[in-house]
């Protein structure tokens, strides 16, 4: 009974400090800190010792898998150098110079301060996607932390590993090579062929429940066993979830996709939450152990000023270095570097790292006051100066107006596609009558998706038909409810009602809430800098004449790839080939394109030969 009211004590003051956190707006996860960290001194207040297995267990596997499932493997395939660049030679780096330093300070052997190196070394993966995300950073820095979050921890975890069993023993560097290749070879191949085997089982188990439950087996079912043959296992997590994640519209249908969508993300968030309220939690019973210790308070403040400063100084040349060096390996700018290496929180992880360092490690009370001190500094200092830095450097998150466009087009030409796939297959009369529909509804949903592009604060029909709909169905859930208590109606069947009543009013709310999010991004128009004036005085987007493609490629039997939008009166013409929207402007003059190829946004001015990406 205990128990149970300390967890609803526990959940409810994370979910106390969250809402604080909203109306205060600053970050809920380094508020809950705060807040563990004075509770952690008051007297009443009995905090258990956080057991590291608890955390590298039970909170990490989770924790990873679901970013993971939130993680585009076709972005993590791209980024992979520049992800492997911070994730795994970074995290090597930061361990070796923080070792020399720490062992050099303490007097103690090269691996004792290597393993104070790794357990410092990975950024938490919660912590930078948090800020992130409230921040609003640049697409491609929002990529490089959460690819980087992902690997790093198993790095570190392995340095560590290696550097505890090479202490008072004579380990080579093709010994510690082996031990990588083995832990990340290990991790891959299992993580993979887990995630082909629990993709077969998803056809076995149709029903979404039991696929939700399978899923929520998958990280710890992929864990255990990769660490008992001494690989990842959070490496495996990570890579079972990707491919998981990559495949799960061929191996799932849409109903277990939304309903582990859902869950996953209520996972996340309670452990996202928990981790750092845990860290604040473990700060009076640190203190206490680092006070106990052989070492005097002198030398080991020191040793941890040092340590954040190497860490932190480290992260910043190694992602500059990572421009000057190759923009291929890094496609941040300067700017963008310097808000990736500024992002280099510390979280959960150091700390139970800290934690699985044998009692009789020498000096490990110091090692785990260092990590609690670098945790504690790095989530503060740099959480809480991310967003003025990423505004100063100006490097802005993605336009949603753009996002929308650039999501209208993919639509549009995936409708116009799938309509001439599905055209050709027509054979009855009832078959082409019933074609005919489709493609008049497919057209007024396209038409509708580019009115509300073209909103900006006035409504449009579509905007006006969504909010009478919404209206109806709260009217219709009203005469649903008083028919549960006047008539004589079936409770099964009421439920089943409020239930599609439900699954109507959460797609109409999330295209009123896309809606009001585009009209609220501020407008952007041509360019100050635009290399002629017709670019400058080009709108982003126009709606498009036609719901259709290129109506010359269409009449000749072909069907074209590269397409552009006439930013004047919204034809669209291919750009290969035929050339038929060079044609266009030859025949009518308007100036500029833009193009209407999913994946690129260039425009371009065809009088003056110029453009924009």
């Amino acid at each position: 009974m205990e128990l149970l009211i300390s967890g609803t004590i526990f959940v409810l003051a994370m979910l106390v400090v969250s809402r604080l956190a909203q109306w205060l707006h600053v970050s809920a996860p380094l508020l809950l800190m705060l807040v563990g960290l004075g509770a952690s001194f008051l007297p009443f207040i009995e905090v258990p010792r956080l057991q590291p297995e608890f955390i590298l267990l039970w909170i990490l596997p989770p924790l990873l898998h679901a970013a993971a499932l939130n993680t585009s493997l076709i972005d993590f395939r791209r980024n992979i150098a520049a992800i492997g660049w911070l994730s795994i030679g970074l995290v090597i780096a930061t361990a070796l110079a923080v070792g020399v330093v720490a062992s050099a300070l303490l007097g103690l052997p090269l691996p004792v301060g290597i393993a104070l190196g790794a357990v410092v070394a990975p950024p938490d993966a919660v912590a930078a996607t948090a800020v992130a995300k409230r921040v609003g950073l640049p697409r491609q820095v929002t990529i490089l932390l959460e690819g980087e979050s992902l690997v790093n921890d198993a790095t570190a975890l392995v340095l560590l590993r290696t550097s505890i069993g090479a202490l008072g023993m004579a380990i080579g560097g093709w010994q510690v090579a082996g031990d990588f290749v083995w832990a990340a070879l290990s991790a891959v191949i299992i993580g993979y062929v887990a995630a082909r085997l629990v993709g077969f089982a998803f056809h076995f188990f149709e029903a979404p429940q039991l696929r939700t439950a399978l899923s929520l087996l998958v990280p710890f079912a992929v864990y255990v066993p990769v660490e008992e043959v001494g690989g990842s296992g959070v490496l495996a997590v990570v890579v079972a979830g990707l491919v998981l994640n990559h495949r799960a519209q061929e191996e799932q249908d849409a109903q277990s996709r939304v309903a582990q969508r859902v869950n996953w993300s209520t996972i996340s968030w309670l452990l996202e939450h928990t981790v750092f309220l845990l860290v604040g939690l473990q700060t009076k019973s640190i203190f206490a152990d680092a006070a106990s210790s052989a070492w005097q308070w002198p030398i080991i403040l020191l040793v941890s000023v040092v340590t954040l400063v190497t860490a932190v100084v480290l992260r910043i040349l190694w992602t500059l270095g990572s421009v000057v060096v190759s923009r291929k390996l890094n496609r941040a700018s300067v700017p963008g570097a310097l808000v990736v290496g500024w992002a280099g929180m510390r979280g959960v992880v150091t700390l139970a790292a800290a934690l699985t360092l044998p009692f009789d490690f020498p000096a490990r009370e110091v090692l785990v006051f260092v990590a609690l001190f670098v945790t504690v500094c790095t989530l503060l200092g740099q959480g809480l100066t991310l967003p003025a830095l990423a505004k100063r450097l100006g490097t802005n998150g993605p336009d949603a107006r753009e996002d929308a466009v650039e999501e209208v087009i993919v639509t549009h030409r995936a409708s116009v596609r799938a309509l001439h796939d599905l055209g050709e297959t027509i054979e009855t009369e009832d078959e082409q009558a019933a074609y005919r529909e489709i493609v008049r509804s497919n057209t007024q949903r396209l038409r509708s998706l580019w009115d509300r592009l073209d909103r900006q604060g006035t409504e449009t029909p579509e905007a006006t038909q969504r909010q009478l709909n919404l209206e109806m169905l709260q009217a219709q859930r009203q005469a649903v409810l008083e028919f549960r208590t006047t008539h004589n109606v079936e409770q099964a069947l009421i439920a089943d009602l409020l239930s599609s009543l439900d699954i109507q009013e959460a797609g109409l709310q999330r295209h009123a809430d896309k809606s009001e999010s585009i009209e609220n991004a501020p407008p952007v128009a041509g360019p100050d800098d635009a290399p002629c004036r017709d670019l400058a005085d080009a709108p982003l987007h126009i709606k498009p004449a036609s719901m259709t493609s290129c109506t010359q490629c269409e009449a000749e039997g072909r069907r074209p790839e590269d397409l552009a939008l006439c930013l004047t009166c919204g034809h669209i013409g291919c750009v290969e080939g035929l050339h038929h929207a060079q044609q266009h402007f030859e025949d009518t003059g308007h100036p500029v394109l833009r193009s209407f190829t999913p994946g690129e946004s260039w425009r371009r001015c065809l009088v003056h030969h110029v453009g924009t990406d």
